[in-house]
């Protein structure tokens, strides 16, 4: 009932007499312009302030701002029958509880942070309370911390772990290509083994895809794998174009089900 009443007044469009609409520079998709957004503290509703009051002078939250306005189910581009599956997994998703877990792998530009804020964007005007981590310029800093979890704490790890909702965009990634440390599989684990424990809802994109994932660490694919559901569920691999290697260099599209059924090796 508490996420009901939310989402309510989260999508209620605000009032205002000509004068406030035309004082107005740029409509706020997010607040629907009333300028502030409520979430769930316990048992009861707090109102905050939206992020368009405060985008400008906290530059940390601008691109979390703009993905919420702009990654949206109804912007979400279907030009592919595995876009519109991956669409129909990602609602499925946000209508159950039994898997707190959504898990999106593969290659750039496939649509995987669209349809991830797109998920996280309805929970939080559910009145759910998260955080985004873009791993690529956030990872560094919380490894550090990680480092000295184990003795003294760190408010920060504590803080993601307990948060009721996390997104993880890119995780394992790096900007120059390269291969994830260790340190980043321990990140990772640590991070998802709390808060599968907890039941808490996670959503994770990634570069690589689930099969992968567990190549590059067991441990890590079997806490993500278990908390989706298995790829029945909603660990979802998006097609990749990869190279054939009947020496033609052309380009081939395989799934996941593909590489199971035996259907392509590497």
């Amino acid at each position: 009932l508490l996420q009901l009443s939310c989402y309510s007044v989260n999508n209620m469009v605000a009032k205002l007499t000509k004068e406030e609409r035309a004082a107005i520079k740029k409509p706020c998709r997010l607040c629907r312009d009333k300028r502030f957004t409520v979430h769930i503290d316990g048992d009861q509703i707090i109102a905050k302030d939206c992020f368009c009051r405060g985008k400008d002078a906290d530059p940390a939250h601008k691109e979390e701002y703009e993905k919420l306005t702009s990654c949206t189910f109804e912007r979400f581009r279907i030009n592919e029958p595995w876009q519109k599956a991956a669409l129909r997994k990602v609602k499925v998703w946000l209508a159950q509880n039994r898997y707190p877990f959504l898990f999106i792998g593969g290659k750039s530009g496939t649509g995987k942070t669209h349809l991830a804020f797109a998920a996280y964007g309805i929970l939080k005007k559910r009145g759910i309370e998260g955080a985004y981590i873009p791993w690529r310029s956030s990872a560094k800093d919380l490894k550090e911390r990680l480092k000295d979890y184990t003795d003294y704490g760190d408010a920060r790890i504590s803080e993601l772990k307990s948060k009721p909702l996390l997104l993880l965009d890119d995780a394992l990634g790096f900007s120059s290509g390269g291969f994830p440390s260790d340190d980043d599989f321990r990140l990772l684990k640590e991070l998802s083994e709390a808060r599968a424990r907890n039941g808490l809802r996670t959503i994770i994109t990634s570069r690589f895809c689930v099969m992968e994932l567990y190549g590059v660490s067991k441990d890590v694919g079997d806490v993500v794998t278990k908390a989706c559901g298995g790829t029945q569920n909603f660990a979802i691999d998006v097609e990749q174009t990869v190279k054939s290697f009947e020496g033609n260099g052309r380009a081939q599209k395989f799934s996941v089900h593909d590489i199971e059924r035996g259907d392509y090796a590497p």
